[in-house]
């Protein structure tokens, strides 16, 4: 498409037809052609500034929205304070212990470890958010259970780890501790 294609409402290509004829009055034909060769190349020198500037605005918007995230008041928190935090939100009302039947800590421990690289830090540098007994559900859907055991089993060391498994496809059900 040429850039000289107008794109503009009547009225102002009124008023710019009526300035370029003042312009080109006394202009020879070669004249006019390199004017407008010139405002081709103004276009383009414009165009390519359009697009420095637009790689500009993105990286000052990433760098504003991490200005942003790093001023987070929940960023001012010691990481002891959000590792209890943590704990606390795991807790079952007054008795301070987790409800094995709502399945919280396999869930919630992990939701709360995938916020974002610091807070999986801490989650992973905090043993006891690991240890609370879990109801597992063994069924062939659940083949990655004894990778996601291990696991368990690695970051709640050095505490003990208690779990209640109930085989589906056997209808068995045991409580074990590790």
């Amino acid at each position: 498409m040429d850039p000289c294609t107008p794109k503009y409402p009547g009225a102002m290509m009124r008023d710019l037809l009526s300035q370029q004829r003042g312009r080109i009055n006394q202009a020879s034909k070669a004249q006019v052609l390199q004017f407008i060769a010139d405002s081709k190349s103004n276009i383009q020198n414009l165009q390519s500034q359009i697009i420095m500037l637009s790689g500009l605005l993105r990286n000052e918007r990433a760098v504003c929205a991490a200005l942003q995230h790093l001023n987070a008041p929940i960023r001012t928190l010691p990481v002891e304070l959000l590792a209890e935090i943590f704990l606390f939100m795991l807790r079952d009302g007054e008795s301070g212990a987790r409800d094995v039947k709502k399945n919280l800590c396999i869930s919630d421990t992990y939701r709360v470890s995938h916020v974002c690289s610091e807070w999986r830090q801490i989650a992973l540098a905090t043993p006891k958010l690991w240890t609370a007994p879990i109801q597992l559900t063994c069924s062939p859907e659940h083949s990655r259970l004894g990778k996601v055991l291990r696991a368990l089993f690695a970051r709640s060391a050095p505490f003990p780890y208690q779990y209640l498994s109930q085989a589906t496809s056997l209808e068995l059900q045991s409580t074990s501790q590790y």
